[in-house]
């Protein structure tokens, strides 16, 4: 779902609800469509991952290791079974919106939807980590569905609108955490979300978020310095 450009792309990400990795959300747009060089990468990194079909969407991981394959995919097949039988409604949603889920190793997003290729990137270390239950998973997959639904329903992610998309989904999450029976551990650490900050969801903070996630990946910093200067040149 890179639109624009790496720094200016649409995906979506949010507070992980405990767990130590945080979870934001990036800037949305339905098109222009990505680079073709992005979504070449995006497609072979797919087409060359290990999948399983859990209730019936593909869930893919590039190289896993026995260890992640063993806690992966358990827990997020609990996931989605929670939200089949507490939600069936957003469980509908769900198989129809969202083509696959893909685990990535983003250093500091902990999910994302790319709505380009309709896919729900979770992060691994966030899906391995051991506060991450599969009542949050769940929580977490119904947030990026709401986000699916809403570009279904010709509601973009423009910069004036995004903290009140933000807040659709939290709500959505508030209210499927609410049905499930250990809900009430979940419900309060979401609701501090229901009134986001609108400077966090702002551009500049985004592309500030991808800066420090290139240091985090090891980039050499010339690097990030040019990419910096290319994304000032493309917003100016």
């Amino acid at each position: 779902m890179w639109n624009e450009s790496f720094f200016s792309a649409p995906q979506l990400k949010r507070d992980s609800l405990g767990s130590t990795i945080p979870f934001v959300t990036k800037p949305v747009r339905p098109s222009p469509r990505s680079p073709l060089l992005i979504r070449w990468i995006r497609s072979a990194t797919y087409r060359f991952s290990y999948k399983r079909t859990l209730c019936t969407i593909p869930v893919a991981i590039f190289a896993p290791d026995a260890d992640e394959k063993a806690v992966c995919y358990p827990k997020i097949q609990a996931a989605l079974r929670l939200v089949e039988q507490h939600d069936p409604r957003r469980f509908r949603q769900l198989q129809r919106y969202v083509r696959a889920i893909i685990l990535g190793a983003h250093p500091i997003y902990s999910a994302q939807w790319f709505e380009e290729d309709r896919t729900c990137e979770l992060g691994l270390a966030y899906v391995m980590a051991s506060t991450t239950t599969p009542s949050r998973l769940a929580a977490t997959i119904i947030h990026e569905t709401t986000h699916a639904r809403l570009f279904r329903l010709g509601i973009d992610y423009a910069e004036a609108r995004r903290a009140r998309v933000e807040a659709i989904c939290y709500k959505a999450q508030v209210d499927f955490a609410s049905r499930l029976p250990d809900g009430a551990k979940i419900v309060p650490e979401l609701q501090r979300w229901l009134e986001p900050d609108p400077a966090y969801y702002a551009s500049s903070s985004f592309r500030e978020r991808e800066f420090e996630s290139l240091s985090k990946l090891g980039c050499p910093e010339w690097i990030i310095r040019a990419v910096r200067w290319v994304s000032r040149t493309r917003a100016a």
